[in-house]
């Protein structure tokens, strides 16, 4: 069977497989209904599975018999804690989780990928490891995969994966020279001032006005880096009740992206110097 016909052919069971995927989506390292329909499903194309590595991670691993480098394909396979609206025959039957982020089309694609690459065995070399990551959203599941191994044995000399991406037209593939996903962070300020009765603002040191300063310096620094390569953002901003005077605290919390170490060090001393400047103030 050549590439093109195999492609064909598996494309309804991978469509059938995403469906499946997509009912019972489930939270960072709980994948364990995707995890074993994952292995069961890679057991009927052929594969020796190894399931539970980073609780609920799953590989399999292709042996062409014939000398080679090893490739490793990865997907990411939990989703998010959403509520599914969408109205689908095939929606979320776990409430309050849904696949919004599209890690059912990535897996269920790396299914059909691994039944394709059974068909054409004869025609490769080497090996091919398939991996099957959990805990993407936000639990640093490929940080508890790789340091349970699953880049050794054998060792992998490259790996590569792909991002669904709505926005682009049907059959369109893109990529581009450096990086594409950028890293990401999140900041947590929290400014300490001094209550006071509120007829007595004298007395005070208010940390509602540091920090709104403190958001206007943050937003000028957000303004001053480069779009294509930093996102800074500021989520929220909470302090004081009214009811009990002056605030003695003041909670800003945002989020940064970025694609470089050096624009990393650049958001950092953009924060810190705003900081800094309200702590002189």
């Amino acid at each position: 069977m050549n590439l093109e016909d195999a492609i064909e052919k598996v494309l309804p069971e991978a469509i059938k497989i995403r469906h499946q995927l997509h009912q019972i989506p489930e939270l960072k390292f709980t994948e364990f209904k995707t995890a074993a329909l994952i292995a069961s499903t890679l057991k009927s194309y052929g594969y020796e599975v190894q399931s539970g590595i980073a609780k609920t991670g799953v590989v399999a691993l292709l042996d062409t018999g014939r000398a080679g480098k090893t490739l490793a394909l990865r997907a990411d396979i939990d989703a998010l804690p959403i509520e599914e609206a969408t109205g689908l025959p095939y929606s979320s039957h776990h409430p309050g989780v849904m696949h919004a982020c599209g890690h059912d089309g990535h897996t269920a694609t790396l299914l059909g990928v691994a039944w394709v690459l059974q068909q054409i065995k004869a025609e490769l070399k080497g090996k091919i490891k398939l991996i099957f990551q959990p805990a993407e959203e936000g639990g640093k599941g490929s940080l508890a995969m790789i340091e349970s191994g699953v880049l050794k044995n054998p060792q992998v000399d490259a790996i590569f994966g792909y991002n669904n991406w709505p926005g682009l037209p049907l059959g369109c593939v893109a990529t581009r020279t450096g990086p594409i996903l950028a890293g990401s962070g999140r900041f947590e300020i929290s400014l300490q001032g001094r209550s006071a009765h509120m007829a007595t603002p004298l007395v005070a040191i208010n940390p509602v006005i540091a920090g709104a300063r403190a958001v206007a310096l943050l937003d000028k620094c957000r303004k001053g880096l480069d779009p294509q390569r930093a996102i800074l953002n500021i989520l929220s901003f909470h302090a004081g009740d009214p009811k009990r005077g002056t605030a003695d605290r003041a909670d800003i919390m945002g989020v940064y992206y970025f694609d470089g170490e050096e624009i990393l060090e650049e958001i950092r001393r953009g924060i810190e110097g705003a900081l800094d400047e309200i702590a002189y103030a």
